[in-house]
């Protein structure tokens, strides 16, 4: 009877684990010794009044492109097995620890989280409904840039007021960086123009990279054409010059991405096409 009840639980184990791992929203890849997992909080869909073509473009040849105008809503975590490391935190409404859930973490196993900027989608996940921090143990890394402009209070909007009430609730777990810097396995790369501050990380484990990008692109067309942006990009000019470098930079390295709006599993390669680029996925 023991050895039932021993099988039993250890079946039990297996199934909650091979949850974790095939969980709706969740998807995983290795990189050297490390595990990185890709949250799927949502998708996103964006018209005309956003997504802004360049005057050159034929918009019905674009929109040929299946699921042209989609994106999705990502933040990663990487476990690097002494540590847990978040990518960005979602959005505002508290589905951020129901989503970590889903992948078997708890916002106390957060020990570090890198912004990639502070637009709502990606810091709202660090506030609960009350204002308090969700992550009670996480040191939370900015680019200094990034921090000066959304914290300076002479900005007005709903935007604004909700970066600097997460500056001021993680204030002293809050860490600035300047562009280039390294932070163990990470270091920090400038990818400005969707906000001043905006920051691309590469991380690297056991001879393998991964540069997780943040808002380089929103949707899929973006890939066709980089010179596409949207009307939340801070400097728009520079977001396209950002993007190109970027997208043709991974499609000569070979060096994976993970993105914040690509659709999911959103971790894959960059690949020269016909007209552009291509995704390749390769999370599972």
């Amino acid at each position: 009877m023991k050895c039932i009840k021993t099988v039993f639980i250890a079946f039990l184990f297996l199934a909650l684990s091979a949850g974790a791992l095939h969980a709706e929203g969740v998807f995983r890849q290795t990189l050297g010794e490390y595990s990185v997992i890709c949250i799927n909080e949502d998708g996103m869909t964006l018209g005309d009044a956003i997504l802004k073509t360049p005057a050159t473009a034929n918009p019905a040849e674009l929109q040929k492109t299946p699921k042209w105008n989609q994106g999705g809503l990502n933040y990663f975590v990487v476990d690097a097995g002494a540590r847990k490391m978040l990518f960005d935190a979602g959005n505002p409404g508290g589905n951020t620890p129901k989503m970590l859930a889903k992948a078997g973490i708890a916002p106390d196993d957060i020990d570090i989280i890198f912004l990639t900027h502070m637009h709502p989608d990606h810091l709202g996940g660090l506030l609960d409904a009350d204002g308090k921090k969700v992550f009670p143990k996480a040191k939370v890394y900015i680019a200094k840039e990034e921090a000066e402009y959304w914290g300076e209070p002479s900005r007005k909007g709903e935007w604004f007021d909700l970066a600097r009430k997460t500056l001021a609730a993680y204030q002293a777990d809050i860490a600035l960086f300047e562009p280039n810097q390294s932070m163990d396995a990470v270091t920090a790369i400038p990818t400005p123009g969707h906000t001043p501050g905006h920051t691309s990380f590469r991380v690297t484990s056991g001879g393998q990279s991964l540069l997780i990008w943040g808002d380089i692109l929103h949707t899929a067309i973006q890939f066709v054409d980089p010179e596409i942006y949207v009307t939340f990009d801070v400097d728009p000019k520079q977001a396209i010059e950002t993007r190109k470098q970027i997208l043709r930079r991974q499609a000569e390295s070979g060096e994976p991405v993970a993105g914040a709006h690509i659709l999911a599993p959103g971790i894959g390669a960059i690949q020269k096409a016909e007209k552009g680029y291509a995704f390749a996925p390769t999370a599972q």
